[in-house]
């Protein structure tokens, strides 16, 4: 029989940056939750929200032998000339966060995550009367579901990434994205150049509040991404956040199941294993994307560092590790379907870059569709 207790970790409030935050997330959608005095904020974001352009394949030019070549001579723009590219590499593009304003007199003080149920709960003060809310992210879909307590009445309001970061958006030559509100509900489509658009809304009803990430095709038609938009949070509402908080018990339930149970008498080191596993379960689960260099927990003040993209120097391997002492193996399926995927690719590249016609050669820092980034040698 399992005696094994899961670590609870625990936050003050303020908490100032996303990534001090408490982490939710599905594979698909991640959550920060953070904020301080009356303000809650929820960052939100999706690891597949990539704007492709400026990637590039290996040519045939950039052989081992010439790379090899321009290394021992020293010449730096002979190896500059053989991985060209232009201004722009591709990129995780932010979503942004929602904001809830709990009113005046109201303190938040604190937070804790249950990481058998994927539950936190974050704790504050009104006028020297505690209240508690509660919130969760559903494991196959990724809507965000919080209660509010009687004694609040929050109201939302919305930022895009695009207003903190606005420079950056239009540097690569993205569009202001088009907001939509009414009544007791909001959001907003980022659209891209030449990938599906990104919509972020959310709805409060009663003593709760539900938000929805997803891509849509309709970036340019706004009724048709504001109907969508809609419908999803109708199902959201209708499913419930009992009943999201219900499934997620059960996914983390059977999750942790299959973790080894160990001895670590030091807790610091026990709540690190604890919560090292959690994220994990959040930024790799099966059928979801795979995991990118932060997962689905992408900041709204920038750009991700290093695009968000996948680094196979280590960096892929490093986020999978969990998978086997932690003995999820089937976490892997989705990094190994995307990798199959590329392997008439990879075959292309072996041929090109050294000769081989039946192997494989996986580049350094690819996209996902492993195109490598520019004017960088992958």
């Amino acid at each position: 029989m399992r005696s094994y207790t899961i670590s609870t970790p625990t936050w003050d409030f303020p908490l100032d940056r996303p990534h001090l935050g408490i982490l939710i997330g599905n594979g698909n959608v991640g959550g920060m939750i953070w904020g301080g005095g009356n303000t809650l904020k929820v960052t939100l974001g999706r690891p597949d929200f990539w704007d492709h352009r400026g990637g590039v394949s290996f040519s045939p030019e950039q052989t081992y032998s010439k790379i090899r070549q321009t290394l021992e001579a020293k010449d730096e723009t002979g190896l500059k000339d053989l991985f060209p590219g232009g201004s722009l590499r591709p990129t995780i593009v932010p979503v942004g966060r929602i904001e809830f304003d709990l009113g005046k007199g109201v303190v938040l003080t604190s937070a804790s995550l249950n990481l058998a149920t994927g539950v936190a709960t974050i704790k504050g003060v009104k006028r020297r009367t505690e209240f508690t809310i509660k919130a969760v992210i559903g494991v196959e879909d990724g809507v965000v579901g919080l209660t509010w307590p009687a004694e609040l009445i929050p109201a939302s309001r919305m930022v895009p990434a695009w207003d903190s970061i606005r420079p950056t958006f239009e540097a690569r030559g993205l569009q202001a994205p088009m907001c939509f509100s009414g009544g007791d509900f909001g959001g907003w489509v980022q659209t891209l150049p030449q990938d599906p658009a990104c919509c972020c809304a959310w709805a409060t009803e009663g003593r709760t509040s539900v938000i929805t990430v997803f891509r849509t095709k309709h970036g340019d038609d706004d009724d048709k991404v504001v109907a969508e938009a809609e419908a999803e949070l109708t199902r959201a509402s209708e499913r419930g956040v009992a009943k999201i908080a219900s499934e997620s018990s059960l996914w983390w339930k059977a999750y942790w199941k299959d973790v080894p149970v160990i001895a670590v008498p030091n807790p610091t080191l026990k709540l690190l294993h604890d919560y090292g596993m959690y994220k994990f379960g959040c930024a790799s689960r099966p059928g979801a994307t795979p995991c990118t260099l932060q997962g689905p927990w992408i900041e709204d003040y920038q750009f991700p560092p290093w695009s968000n993209d996948y680094h196979f120097n280590i960096n892929v391997q490093m986020c999978y590790w969990p998978a086997y002492h932690g003995n999820q193996l089937s976490h892997l399926m989705p990094l190994f379907k995307m990798i199959r995927g590329w392997l008439p690719l990879l075959r292309e590249n072996a041929k090109s870059f050294i000769g081989v016609e039946d192997g494989y050669m996986l580049p350094h820092a690819v996209d996902d569709r492993c195109r490598c980034m520019g004017n960088f040698w992958t």
